[in-house]
């Protein structure tokens, strides 16, 4: 999985806005409360947290698809992948309804 150092890394390479990057950051803290919570891996939620939002500057007529493809090719985790996709329901064309709990919470984070 995807480190925490190496999606930090993505994150503000892809991101200028620093108010995004404070937003990404505080689902990353509140994914991992959330994580703990519901007794889940706390670093795959929070990663989950910090990335959902990282390719939103630079295309936000495409997100959260180039992170999706950029998470794809790197193999990562389907359900990482399957959370950035289900909190962009009902947005930009993308129609997959949160079903898991870490879904939901970054649903709800966002």
């Amino acid at each position: 999985m995807i480190s925490r150092e190496e999606a930090f890394n993505l994150v503000s390479t892809w991101t200028e806005n620093k108010n995004l990057i404070k937003h990404m950051l505080s689902v990353e803290a509140a994914m991992g409360s959330l994580a703990k919570h519901f007794g889940d891996d706390e670093n795959l939620w929070k990663i989950t947290g910090l990335l959902h939002d990282a390719d939103y500057d630079k295309y936000p007529e495409k997100h959260p698809q180039i992170i999706i493809d950029e998470l794809t090719k790197r193999n990562e985790d389907q359900r990482l992948i399957d959370a950035i996709r289900a909190h962009a329901w009902k947005y930009n064309g993308f129609e997959t309804e949160p079903k898991t709990k870490m879904e939901w919470s970054l649903y709800c984070c966002d």
